[in-house]
């Protein structure tokens, strides 16, 4: 997400607008690279993991009435015409630009997920949501056919945008011709080794269970094979689980996790096969990359633009969400056979050079913006986010009050029982017994 926004900053027409980007955490490093580009950025902070425990629950609530209102003050403060959210989970964005009264423009990534912790606590489903974004946007845009088309089925009357994410192929060039030292070298790797990688947050949705169980099978047959994973920590039990699986299969020793990396061009160009062991993606803009570097990709049927891009015995191999036995068969195959690897990493290639260049996209993106801003805005639902933001404040202030009685209860509730079951209180109880 952040090398495509950095994309859009390096190609948006300047003459005609004036990005602000703002961000859910202070990425020094990110907003450095915005910086080079003139362009301004502003931390919102936004912190959402599990909200299962209340007190998560009502705090992202306060947080959320407070995001609103912060975002409706920097446009203000900026005079902002547009709103640009890129994200279809958190609609802070959308929430105030309607507020405010300007135009927004929703851009979604994923198709709705029942399981992600927000749509869980709002009890929203597909259909709802679908009406929701609609409601709060004067423009939506899927990176996706797939992805449209699931919220065509609910909203058969919008014109819902399709936009491809495109690359800068010179960036993945230079990285393939970059010198320095190597991932294997820094990793103290055989330099011939054969490398697997994976780019993605440590997350469920990612199904990095699913390559952790293929690696082991692939190790079998190509022992010198290690397997590379690129991504921010997500869910860290979830990291614990992985680590847990690898200690027991006794792989530890092949698999990396590498955390978040600022030269995943380099690394993917040095790799020999991507795998995508995603549960579902909307781009995933990731593959692309792998493929600009020329990795031959595996890549599960876990939708977005994957099955416009990968093509069995063309440009990689298909499996089945889940399937590692399936994945590590392929794994190994390519592993085993060079030529074959090279000709589907270069066919690769040519599918996103011909069809995923960053200035046709940037161009359509700008065309979205145009048509947005050439007609008014949406004026209504103004009241329903007043109220919206002002009920999650109270019920978070009432849930966090709560939630803190509740707790104190509990450890004196505690304490009551320790006492009752000591052996001072024993005493008493024998002594007060005698005496009466």
């Amino acid at each position: 997400g952040e090398v495509y926004l950095l994309s859009v900053m390096r190609h948006l027409d300047r003459a005609l607008y004036n990005p602000i980007v703002l961000l859910p955490g202070d990425g020094v490093a990110f907003r450095a690279e915005l910086a080079k580009l003139n362009t301004p950025s502003i931390v919102v902070p936004l912190t959402c993991g599990w909200l299962g425990p209340d007190r998560a629950w009502y705090s992202f609530l306060s947080d959320t009435a407070n995001r609103i209102s912060k975002i409706s003050e920097i446009i203000d403060d900026y005079q902002i015409d547009l709103v640009h959210t890129n994200s279809n989970i958190f609609l802070d964005g959308g929430l105030a630009a309607r507020l405010k009264g300007i135009h927004h423009i929703l851009m979604v990534h994923i198709p709705f997920m029942d399981n992600q912790p927000l749509f869980q606590r709002l009890q929203l489903t597909a259909a709802s949501f679908a009406s929701l974004i609609n409601d709060i946007s004067d423009y939506l845009i899927a990176v996706s056919e797939p992805t449209a088309d699931s919220l065509r089925a609910y909203l058969p009357a919008v014109d819902i945008s399709v936009i491809n994410v495109g690359l800068e192929l010179d960036i993945y060039q230079k990285a393939a011709d970059a010198t320095g030292k190597t991932i294997r070298q820094q990793l103290s790797i055989a330099p011939d080794a054969p490398l697997v990688v994976s780019v993605g947050r440590i997350h469920p949705d990612k199904g990095f269970e699913v390559l952790v169980e293929a690696a082991a099978l692939v190790l079998q047959q190509h022992p010198d094979a290690h397997f590379l994973v690129l991504g921010a920590m997500g869910v860290s039990d979830y990291q614990q689980q992985l680590d847990d699986r690898i200690a027991e299969l006794g792989i530890q020793d092949h698999v990396h996790f590498l955390g978040f990396r600022q030269d995943v061009p380099e690394i993917l160009s040095q790799c020999d096969i991507f795998a995508l062991s995603s549960v579902s993606e909307g781009g995933p803009y990731v593959l692309l990359e792998a493929m600009a570097c020329r990795c031959a990709a595996v890549a599960t049927r876990c939708g977005g633009i994957v099955e416009k891009v990968v093509f069995d015995n063309e440009t990689g191999y298909l499996i089945d969400v889940g399937d590692s036995t399936s994945m590590a068969g392929r794994i190994a195959m390519l592993l085993a056979d060079a030529g074959l690897r090279q000709q589907l990493a270069d066919n690769g290639y040519q599918i996103v050079a011909g069809h995923f260049d960053a200035k046709q996209s940037i161009q359509k993106l700008m065309d979205a913006y145009a048509q947005t801003l050439a007609k008014p805005a949406k004026q209504t639902g103004i009241y329903a986010v007043l109220l919206f933001r002002q009920t999650a404040q109270d019920l978070a202030q009432l849930g966090l009050r709560l939630d803190s009685l509740s707790e104190r209860f509990s450890r004196v509730e505690n304490l009551a029982n320790k006492i009752l079951d000591s052996r001072l209180y024993a005493s008493l109880r024998a002594l007060a017994h005698r005496l009466s």
